[in-house]
Parts: structure tokens; C-alpha cells; sequence
């Protein structure tokens, strides 16, 4: 929480009156608890400059500021406490990098300063940054938990066996003998690296707001697919994820041509039902090219109904079964899974650091953006892949 504590100074934000509100939040929450006294120490420093509003444009400003006391050992330390070395950042020495504001921070803020003047817009600032630096991928859309925690420790979730979960009993009756297999599904912390580039004149111009929302659509774009790819299709090696498309111990069904038929993906669905899975609880995963050729599939032929088709309210459906779109998805493939049954987990803050010095021939900047997650199936017999 500190890292993401200094971002606020990094960058220009002076609201005293969020501040002074934050060090009840860092003595008090559970995540900045130990961090009440430095809390303390970054509102005295803050209390001596007097800069603009939280903004990505300030905070690269900051980063591109290579004279800085004692920068190197903060940022080692910062590493250190996050399980980082200089193996994961090999950048480090020669750019400048911080903790960006994360969802824990602008919910902690949220709850504890209601009222402070101009709380809400600092701390609107910082949710546009922490929500950029971490958008929400399509798996989040059809309802994969996500989970942001502190530390770097790997993460256990429990597998719940679904065909054993409990029984009947009759007065005078012996009970049931249930022997459930106990099983966990682990989640450890991986290294995601977006970078951003741009020219310095989309810095300059006169419009400095819309030059931010710039910015911070590039960041969402390159930090949303890095991410959203490797949780698709993620090899498992190389420090990639184990993506929920590859995962071990998923099922499959092949495909007799590039598109299929009704029959093969309700063939899909029976599979997926006979490993317990709830059909009003799946959700089918395709790219956009996947999704318009089911579009214009009938099914049955002339029958002027389609495999995919939207419902009432602008769902996409195939055979009544919601429908997620991403181009990050593996081509030619749709997966079938009950998203209840998958784990996001992001891990401490997102990192920026910015490299000045490898487009200055160019006349461009370049961002790079670490985020540390992985994402876990908890049970991957019930996600079904088809394909040819």
C-alpha cells in the first residue's frame, strides 16, 4: 500500500484534505495498518509542494526525472517486498518506476473520505488510472471472479468434487459413507509487461485532458490484451499462465468443418452436462471471426434462425447459451465453461516504469506497465473446447 501511497506525491497530487483523511485509513484498514506512520510521513512531505491533480501525464513527468535521492534503493526496496528481482525488471537502474493506485486503494478511499473536499475528484483520478493500468478482461464479463491481494505468495482455492458433496439420512439409519476426494488449485504470481508507445508531441499539445484520456486508452489496450491473451492461451511455461483454453484436463470435441454445426455444439453441451455443469451458468467463448460465421449459419437450413443470435436484451446466445467475444481467444476454437468455476488474482499494484531513453532518437516515449497475475480452473473438466 505504500507504493501505491507514493504515487499519489510522484505525480502532483496535493489534496490535503484526502490526505488527512487517508492517515485514519492507513492506521485503521487492514491493508495499510502498518503503514500508519509512513502514511504520516508522505502528508508532511506532501504539505511542502503544491502541484496539480493526480494525472498519468503528471506521473510520467515524475518518471522521466532521473535526479531523485535515494531513488535506486526505493525502488529496490519496493521490488524486494513484492518478490521482485532485477531479473523480472531488468530495466530498473536505468528508467524510473512506481506503483500505480490499484482497486484496493480507491476502494479504501472511497469508504473513508466521504465528504473530504475534492475528495471524490482525486480519487475519481485515481480510479481511471488503477482501472487502465487493470481493465477488466472478457472473462470478468461473463462473472470470473477476480481476486487483489497483497504479497507475492502463491494462492490455493479449493476444488469442490461435484459429484460427491453429501447425502440423505433416515432416523435409526446409518449415514452415508461419502469419500470426497480433497483437492486444490494454486495460483501463483506471473509477469505481465505491456508497453506503450507515443510520440512526445501528444504530450505537448494544448489540450492536456484529452492528452490524458489518450494515454490512458493506449495503457487499457496494451495492459487489457497482454493479459486477456495469456489467460486464453497462456502455454503454462515461460512464466505464461496455464490459460483456460490449454489448461490441462480439459475436454474437447472436434469439429468437421471451420464452422460448426448445430448438432456438434449441442454435442459440446452434453459434455460439459456430464461433469455437472449448470447451463444457466455457462458461457461460450469465441473470437469475433468465430461469432459472424455462427451468424450466418441456419440452423435448421432455411429455417431463418441462426446459431448466434441476440436476444432482448443485446445478448449474443448460442442454443440459449450467453456468448463472450474476444480476439484473443484461440482462432477456430469456442470454449464452453461455467465461469463461477475459474479464479482471477492480480497480486500488490500495477508497476510503470518510463523508458525515455530507447525512442529519444524517435522523438517518442515508451511505457511499460507490469502487472504480476494468473488465473486458475478450479475445474477444468467442465470446460469444453471444439474445434477442427
Amino acid at each position: 500500500m505504500r507504493e501505491t501511497l507514493n504515487a499519489f506525491r510522484a505525480s502532483g497530487c496535493s489534496n490535503h484534505s484526502l490526505w488527512n483523511t487517508w492517515e485514519h485509513a492507513c492506521c485503521s484498514d487492514s491493508i495499510g495498518r502498518e503503514n500508519g506512520r509512513k502514511g504520516r510521513v508522505l502528508m508532511a512531505v506532501d504539505s511542502l509542494i503544491a502541484p496539480p491533480a493526480y494525472s498519468m501525464e503528471g506521473l510520467l513527468r515524475s518518471l522521466e526525472d532521473i535526479h531523485h535521492d535515494g531513488y535506486e534503493s526505493r525502488i529496490a526496496q519496493t521490488m524486494s517486498e513484492h518478490g521482485l528481482d532485477a531479473q523480472h525488471m531488468p530495466a530498473w537502474k536505468y528508467s524510473r518506476a512506481i506503483a500505480l493506485p490499484d482497486n484496493r486503494l480507491v476502494r479504501a478511499l472511497t469508504a473513508t473520505t466521504s465528504g473530504a473536499a475534492g475528495a471524490d475528484a482525486t480519487v475519481g483520478a485515481l480510479a481511471e488510472v488503477a482501472q487502465a493500468a487493470r481493465p477488466a478482461t472478457v472473462l470478468e464479463a461473463l462473472g470470473v471472479p477476480r481476486r487483489e491481494i497483497g504479497g507475492a505468495a502463491a494462492l490455493e482455492f479449493p476444488i469442490v468434487d461435484p459429484f460427491t458433496i453429501g447425502g440423505w439420512q433416515g432416523e435409526n439409519v446409518a449415514g452415508p459413507k461419502l469419500n470426497p476426494t480433497i483437492k486444490s488449485a494454486m495460483a501463483s504470481p506471473r509477469m505481465a509487461i505491456a508497453h506503450v508507445e507515443f510520440s512526445r508531441n501528444l504530450r505537448l499539445q494544448a489540450n492536456r485532458g484529452e492528452a490524458e484520456q489518450d494515454i490512458l486508452q493506449m495503457l487499457r489496450d496494451a495492459a487489457g490484451a497482454t493479459v486477456e491473451r495469456g489467460f486464453l492461451q497462456g502455454t503454462g511455461s515461460q512464466n505464461q499462465p496455464a490459460g483456460l483454453m490449454t489448461v490441462q484436463g480439459r475436454g474437447s470435441r472436434t469439429f468437421a468443418g471451420a464452422t460448426p454445426t448445430r448438432t456438434e455444439l449441442v454435442n459440446m453441451v452434453t459434455d460439459f452436462t456430464a461433469q455437472e455443469g449448470r447451463i444457466d451458468r455457462a458461457a461460450w467463448l469465441m473470437t469475433s471471426a468465430m461469432a459472424v460465421a455462427l451468424m450466418n449459419t441456419e440452423a435448421p437450413a432455411t429455417s431463418g434462425r441462426y446459431l448466434l443470435e441476440v436476444d432482448a436484451n443485446g445478448t449474443p446466445r448460442v442454443l440459449g447459451i450467453r456468448v463472450g467475444v474476444s480476439n484473443h481467444a484461440l482462432a477456430g476454437r469456442i470454449m464452453l465453461f461455467q465461469p463461477e468455476n475459474c479464479r482471477i488474482v492480480f497480486w500488490g499494484p500495477a508497476f510503470a516504469l518510463a523508458d525515455k531513453y530507447s525512442l529519444d532518437t524517435s522523438g517518442g516515449t515508451r511505457l511499460v506497465v507490469y502487472n504480476t497475475c494468473d488465473v486458475v480452473a478450479t475445474l477444468p473438466l467442465q470446460i469444453i473446447i471444439g474445434g477442427q
